[in-house]
């Protein structure tokens, strides 16, 4: 399954794929039990994730449905904020720091995910979202690639845990741009890559 993965997606993006592609798949799953509906309609849409609509079940204009739906196993709001677009119909707003056109077009506009007014996040799960992406990019730049066991051991660290990988992940990053080598090797005492 690991060699399937990687042919369909960058290695350092595999991991947020995955988690993605099994919430995706447990909407798809509450549609076809019609727990969740899906819809064409922007303007009754609640959640926009890849090529799925999902349906506030309007009825004579009040939206009978809660976001909190969306909630389906373990995700959080975190995940689901990342993976997707929330919309609010009733404030004709929608979360997400990428500007969606079609939303704009019907007369939508966009709320930060940081500044959103519907859900708040934890200033540490903001912190980790910031981390994890940091993470991403250093091991891409040293070419190689997360790990999801390692992904996991990063998030439990502690913030100062974190930071002093992520130091130290800068640090042999200058080193190789000064040094270029095939294969950097990252090693930490807590976690590896």
């Amino acid at each position: 399954m690991k060699n399937e993965l990687k042919s369909q997606a960058p290695n350092e993006e595999i991991i947020e794929l995955t988690e993605k592609q099994k919430y995706i798949n447990l909407l798809k799953m509450a549609i076809e039990e019609e727990e969740l509906s899906e819809t064409q309609n922007l303007n009754e849409a609640i959640y926009l994730i890849d090529d799925i609509k999902i349906s506030g079940d309007f009825d004579y204009g009040v939206r009978g449905l809660d976001h909190n739906v969306l909630l389906l196993d373990d995700q959080n709001w975190v995940d689901i904020l990342q993976w997707g677009t929330i919309i609010v119909p009733e404030t004709s707003s929608y979360i997400s720091d990428k500007s969606i056109y079609e939303l704009e077009e019907i007369g939508y506009h966009a709320v930060p995910l940081v500044e959103n007014h519907k859900y708040t996040m934890e200033e540490n799960d903001l912190q980790l979202i910031n981390d994890l992406a940091k993470l991403k990019e250093s091991a891409a730049a040293l070419n190689t690639s997360v790990k999801e066991t390692d992904a996991e051991k990063f998030s439990k660290l502690s913030p100062n845990q974190r930071q002093a990988i992520l130091s130290e992940l800068a640090s042999q990053q200058n080193h190789s741009s000064e040094y270029p080598s095939n294969k950097p090797e990252i090693e930490s005492p807590d976690f590896d890559i």
